[in-house]
């Protein structure tokens, strides 16, 4: 996507993934306007809720020019089409996640 946008996936989003994907999004946040997280099934909303605020509120000091959003993609959607879904609109404006 031209150095502007990137994605980390995650499979079956746990507890144990939450500190590395943390890590990943704050890296991401160095080199890319937008990032998008999306996961593929979730065993631990509740980090991915921890997640999602930490990146979404404002005074996040540098990463405050980096737009994230967070993806949930159910597990009985997973390998279907995203725009029979009624996606409404993705982070860029366009349909599905961009």
């Amino acid at each position: 996507m031209d150095d502007k946008v990137g994605i980390e996936l995650k499979r079956n989003f746990s507890n144990s993934q939450k500190k590395k994907l943390r890590g990943q999004l704050e890296d991401y946040a160095d080199n890319y306007d937008y990032v998008i997280a999306c996961a593929c099934g979730i065993e631990d909303m509740d980090g991915w809720r921890e997640l999602e605020n930490k990146f979404n509120n404002r005074n996040r000091g540098m990463m405050d020019m980096t737009e994230f959003a967070f993806v949930i993609k159910q597990r009985e959607n997973m390998g279907s089409d995203p725009d029979r879904g009624g996606n409404d609109g993705g982070l860029l404006g366009g349909g599905g996640l961009l």
